[in-house]
């Protein structure tokens, strides 16, 4: 009997509950999607010009390989580094370095706030000198070691070139 009761109370309650929509929302509801106008309509006519079409050259991505893994630092070897490791200065970055016997050359590249505020461009800063690090390794074969890289402002703007033969210069000077 209460279950019963508790049944129909519910459904009294939902009954008397209904929620009471006005016209003007109901209709507002029925067409929620107001038909605009193409293009940008608050442009004067002058103003107004097509953009160029796009070809797939100028949208296509250059893909730059980056270190591998095994040949980058972790941040328990870069402490280890700037605890007890040599440092030598170029224009373009400072490099800190400790020679290691059999586990061939890791390397890091610390792109400092001081180079750039976002760290987008800090990111793509690291991903180029990476990859620049990568090229200059497959060509000379520098002694067995980590070393990390802390970039300088002149670092941004070095061409690839440049960068590989910044990299090689310093790997052919300390070995």
């Amino acid at each position: 009997m209460r279950l019963g009761l508790a049944i129909l109370s519910k459904m009294f309650y939902y009954a008397l509950h209904v929620i009471h929509v006005s016209a003007k929302k109901e209709k507002a509801r029925n067409y929620a999607r107001i038909p605009r106008p193409k293009g940008n309509y608050c442009r004067q006519e002058s103003c107004s010009s097509t953009p160029p079409k796009r070809t797939r050259e100028t949208h296509c991505l250059i893909i730059k390989p980056m270190l591998p893994k095994q040949k980058r630092l972790s941040g328990r070897d870069i402490t280890q580094l700037f605890k007890g490791g040599k440092t030598t200065g170029t224009p373009f970055f400072v490099a800190r370095y400790a020679k290691e016997g059999g586990k061939g050359v890791r390397c890091a590249v610390i792109a400092p706030k001081t180079i750039a505020k976002t760290a987008v461009l800090r990111n793509s800063l690291r991903r180029k000198w990476y990859a620049s690090i990568d090229q200059a390794l497959s060509t000379i074969s520098p002694a067995s070691g980590i070393y990390a890289f802390v970039l300088k402002k002149e670092a941004i703007t070095l061409t690839p070139i440049n960068r590989i033969q910044a990299i090689t210069s310093f790997f052919s000077k300390n070995q």
